[in-house]
């Protein structure tokens, strides 16, 4: 059976008139309990019925993307510090000692020729 696809509109006007579920009452109430805030249970609503048609709006799906790209460049970056770090602090130990902290390792050391 072929599903039916809804415009954003669509979905924006059902998820205001479909009435809360038990569950979603009960969610608000145990958010209430946990955090101490007011909670506005329409808003509730209709924000978990729309998130995932939100966050696929283009230009949401295009800050997402971009947000994640940054977050990749700036992880990438930091294992790069972290490593060039490990080297800088290698590179300081007399050989004997570098040879036995990677053989403690499990890294077969080989002497250059």
């Amino acid at each position: 059976m072929a599903r039916t696809v809804m415009s954003l509109e669509d979905k924006i006007k059902s998820a205001v008139e479909k009435p809360l579920t038990d569950t979603m009452e009960e969610f608000a109430a145990w958010l209430e309990d946990q955090t101490g805030l007011d909670i506005d249970v329409e808003t509730l609503k209709v924000s978990q019925r729309l998130y995932g048609a939100y966050i696929k709006v283009p230009e949401v799906a295009e800050k997402i993307a971009a947000r994640k790209a940054v977050n990749a460049e700036k992880r990438e970056a930091a294992k790069i510090a972290s490593e060039e770090k490990v080297l800088e602090r290698l590179a300081k130990l007399d050989p004997a000692t570098l040879a036995a902290k990677l053989k403690a390792l499990g890294i077969e050391v080989v002497e250059a020729e």
